[in-house]
């Protein structure tokens, strides 16, 4: 109802009245986004509560409510990620949807905005800082195999835990190679020995399979396998480094493949230059060294060059 217009008009009291019907209709795309933030910040909570459960446990409950509400009242709104004039326009419309535009904000920037999620997100914290370097050694590698007319298929997700195979499989050439983000579960899936299982067997509760944080493998003929060290302790590089680098060295060279090499991987500032050695080992190649992320596309050319 129109009270100034009525009163002008009309006079008062009015004999007569002037209104403006309005029609209300639903937002779809408001609720669509609410769905879609809902289930993502769902499925968000049950990643990060094996590493974090007091965090989730603080955070929990508003999202199960929401979720509970997009379950039961919205179970037929489809969940749509928002585009940016559906986040504008949510901004814009007042309490509580100015706050699920922030929300939705965050989570569409960290799918579409690397540097976000890796600089914003992932290095501020020291517990995930070297995970971070860990994908950006992945990187290198898949970054050279496309520069050498390689095409990657990938497999499975990136998993922090063993996985069950390799996660891409590359073609270069005519030959098939298989890459491996955390490798442990490697000699089980060629299905050759493993001298550590072997050797560890009289040990109680250890760990019954280990691999190298990278390995890029050509069954049968060749490996480049990486541990990737991100320290400013150069003992704990070279070290330990060259520890577990020898190691895989010799689970690789049973019957998983004739020629290895294995390096560890540190920060440039540690790892001021490539050093390897090659080692007298009858058969095939077999070489442990030390290298910084830079030295990572020549090794990928180095071992992918030497097949071809």
């Amino acid at each position: 109802m129109d009270w100034a217009t009525t009163g002008r008009r009309y006079g008062w009291p009015p004999k007569a009245f002037v209104g403006h019907p309005r029609s209300r209709v639903k937002d779809e795309s408001a609720l669509q986004t609410l769905a879609w933030t809902a289930r993502k910040l769902e499925r968000m909570a049950r990643d990060v509560r094996p590493i974090a459960p007091l965090l989730v446990d603080r955070i929990e409950h508003p999202i199960l409510t929401m979720v509970g509400v997009v379950k039961s009242d919205l179970q037929d709104v489809e969940a749509l990620p928002p585009d940016r004039l559906d986040l504008r326009s949510l901004a814009n419309s007042g309490r509580p949807w100015s706050s699920l535009a922030m929300v939705a904000a965050s989570l569409v920037r960290s799918l579409t905005d690397l540097d976000f999620l890796a600089f914003e997100l992932i290095e501020p914290d020291s517990q995930l800082d070297w995970r971070l370097f860990h994908l950006s050694v992945l990187g290198e590698v898949l970054a050279t195999v496309r520069s050498l007319g390689g095409r990657v298929r990938w497999n499975a997700p990136l998993s922090a835990g063993e996985s069950s195979g390799p996660q891409f499989q590359l073609r270069i050439g005519q030959d098939i190679w298989d890459l491996w983000f955390e490798a442990s579960a490697a000699a089980r899936y060629y299905q050759v020995p493993s001298p550590y299982k072997a050797a560890t067997t009289g040990v109680s509760s250890v760990q019954r399979a280990i691999g190298a944080d990278i390995l890029l493998c050509l069954p049968g003929e060749r490996a480049l396998m990486l541990e990737c060290k991100w320290s400013a302790l150069g003992s704990y590089v070279g070290r330990d480094g060259y520890h577990q680098a020898s190691s895989y060295l010799i689970e690789a060279q049973p019957g998983l493949v004739d020629n290895a090499w294995s390096y560890v991987i540190g920060p440039e500032e540690v790892v001021k230059k490539q050093s390897e050695a090659k080692l007298n080992w009858s058969g095939g190649t077999s070489v442990v060294g030390v290298g910084s992320i830079e030295h990572v596309a020549g090794l990928v050319r180095l071992v992918i060059g030497d097949s071809r």
